[in-house]
């Protein structure tokens, strides 16, 4: 993966040099570089999926040698201070609510994780990872409320932070005179 971004770079800042010089020879176009180039310029978070936390400090650490904008998605399975805090400080994004899925997680984590998130200073926004199923989104938000993410929290959660985390608040995600209609 690090190979392919770096090439990505190499790849753009070639690109660019041919725009600025064109007696520079024709460069290849290759479209996978191509799609990357915003990703390896830090205009396209990366989103990674990560909920043990082995994995997110892995993530952190690979986002942070590669100067990426990350989401991290899924959370946690026990969301711990360290974690908490490591995300938060990373300075990368972070999405998404995960319904516990070994048997030795406590019963409600599914519906915490995001309180704690919140309360350590992660912005979260809760996801569905299959668009059949954003019409459950309120129903997240309001079980997370229930056990512990303050209400005006969770609204933000379902739409002004998604579009913060992906970079595109200032087009959608509140309910304002010239936004766009999703």
């Amino acid at each position: 993966m690090k190979k392919i971004l770096r090439d990505a770079a190499a790849y753009g800042d070639a690109k660019d040099a041919r725009a600025k010089d064109p007696s520079l020879p024709k460069q290849h176009v290759d479209l996978k570089l191509e799609a990357l180039i915003p990703v390896v310029r830090g205009q396209m978070p990366v989103v990674i999926n990560a909920n043990l936390e082995r994995d997110i400090n892995s993530a952190i650490a690979f986002v942070g040698e590669m100067k990426l904008k990350a989401i991290i998605s899924e959370a946690p399975r026990r969301t711990g201070s360290l974690i908490s805090s490591r995300l938060k400080h990373s300075g990368h994004r972070r999405s998404g609510v995960r319904v516990p899925v070994r048997e030795d997680d406590p019963y409600d984590a599914a519906f915490t994780n995001a309180g704690l998130l919140s309360k350590a200073g992660v912005k979260i926004a809760f996801q569905t990872n299959d668009s059949a199923y954003s019409r459950n989104l309120p129903y997240h938000a309001g079980m997370a409320a229930a056990f512990g993410l303050p209400k005006e929290e969770a609204l933000k959660a379902v739409t002004i932070y998604p579009a913060e985390i992906f970079g595109i608040a200032d087009r959608i995600g509140s309910i304002e005179l010239g936004r766009l209609r999703t």
